[in-house]
């Protein structure tokens, strides 16, 4: 059993301490149980999201193109990356199951590495991983790029808000 609650004082802790207490007297003789305490954090905004899926789609129908290579594109432009060296022999498999983590999860091929039979890899991560500075910097270059096309987007300050939005990761 999960029992999720806010905690904004130390009334409400002292009010939670003793229902666990009471509750372990009463139900939970001899069974182990745990509790957990953490710092709640902000919920994402998911129009942060909607709206950067929504540019993609504009943007591709304009280029004639498909939403996730334009999504793609973008994360390779301005996503958070690191560059790994993989055994030669693994590269394939490797790219296969990173790009199963999801469609901004991109990898490219950099070239051999300085170590011998391995070749470096450029691995992106989706902006499902990203926190609001990497949003912003997202939906900023989708903006750009929508503008630059003669495609219509929301006012500065609406995105400034979804931006904001977005939460800290």
């Amino acid at each position: 059993m999960n029992i999720t609650t806010k905690v904004e004082s130390m009334e409400d802790i002292n009010f939670l301490q003793s229902r666990i207490l009471l509750m372990a007297n009463e139900v939970w003789k001899g069974i182990a149980h745990e509790v957990i305490i953490q710092k709640r954090k902000k919920k994402r905004s998911l129009d942060a999201n909607s709206y950067c899926w929504a540019l993609c789609d504009l943007i591709a129908q304009k280029l004639h193109t498909t939403k996730v290579e334009i999504y793609q594109k973008a994360i390779k432009e301005v996503g958070v990356f690191d560059t790994i060296p993989v055994r030669d022999d693994a590269v394939e498999r490797w790219i296969a199951n990173w790009d199963k983590n999801g469609l901004g999860w991109v990898c490219e091929l950099i070239g051999k590495s300085k170590w011998k039979g391995y070749t470096n890899i450029q691995i992106y991560f989706g902006s499902s991983t990203y926190g609001t500075k990497e949003m912003a910097r997202l939906i900023d270059n989708l903006v750009f790029w929508a503008q630059e096309l003669g495609i219509p987007t929301e006012s500065k300050e609406r995105i400034e808000k979804l931006k904001e939005e977005w939460g800290n990761k």
